[in-house]
């Protein structure tokens, strides 16, 4: 099993340093289907390292693949339920005519907490984009996971989820009153996405974890800021500056667990 994942492990990176270099966009709306291979390497009691690759489906008249999602990972416990962990997550769109990319850096917080048989795993996530994204540069976000008792074959244990995402310094927008007037020209800083998962994640083996997920996603703007909505019109009223972004995902992960202590 380890020779299969060390194998394993070197095909990702391969795959991992082969993505091109272009630019960005946001995904389209409608129904998706991700698979996400991972292999998560633990390097000593407080050490683990991760490489995985989410690759994202389109569902529309064909089915073809949108995005490739790759992340390499550093995650170190400085106690038992409390996680930190560093991340590179460079990020490959298929446009109308070729291919885009960008690069994301993230630092991530945890904290688990055990709530008889069940588990309550809560984060901060900071995000940095790079080249800007329209809508933000850089991105918050809180999430809550709450994991029920192992009910399910396989060690099975379903699971809830909720994000919440802050957008911050992204393009600057024109806001313009009902006269056609310009407002303000600023970027749309607020709370504008929100994520609610429902899953179940299994232990078919000591080394392998196996995931299942259904997401839904949906773009807002909350009202309590002055000029800092997104899904704007423009002058004219033409069109929709930054719409929004909501579509829902069938998701499926696999990881596999090495332990190199030994």
């Amino acid at each position: 099993m380890k020779k299969f994942a060390l194998i394993f492990c070197l095909a990702l990176i391969w795959a991992f340093a082969q993505t091109p270099s272009l630019q960005a966009q946001d995904l389209p709306p409608g129904f998706k289907t991700y698979y996400n291979l991972g292999m998560d390497m633990r390097l000593s009691k407080r050490w683990t390292a991760r490489v995985k690759q989410l690759y994202g489906f389109e569902i529309d008249s064909s089915y073809y693949l949108k995005l490739l999602l790759n992340t390499a990972s550093f995650e170190y416990r400085p106690g038992k339920n409390t996680r930190v962990e560093v991340a590179y997550r460079p990020m490959y769109f298929r446009g109308n005519t070729r291919f885009l990319w960008y690069h994301r850096i993230s630092l991530k917080a945890s904290q688990r907490l055990r709530l008889d048989k069940f588990s309550w795993k809560n984060s901060l996530t900071a995000e940095w984009f790079f080249p800007v994204l329209a809508k933000y540069e850089y991105r918050f976000i809180l999430a809550s996971r709450l994991y029920g008792p192992s009910i399910l074959p396989w060690k099975g244990k379903p699971y809830l989820q909720g994000q919440l995402y802050y957008y911050l310094n992204g393009k600057p927008l024109k806001y313009y009153d009902e006269g056609g007037d310009l407002i303000v020209t600023q970027s749309p800083n607020d709370f504008h996405r929100y994520r609610l998962s429902i899953g179940a994640r299994f232990r078919p083996a000591r080394s392998l974890r196996l995931s299942l997920y259904y997401t839904l996603q949906r773009e807002f703007n909350t009202g309590l800021t002055q000029n800092r909505d997104i899904n704007v019109p423009n002058r004219s009223g033409s069109k929709i500056r930054y719409p929004f972004n909501d579509y829902s995902v069938l998701g499926l992960s696999l990881t596999f667990k090495l332990d190199l202590r030994k």
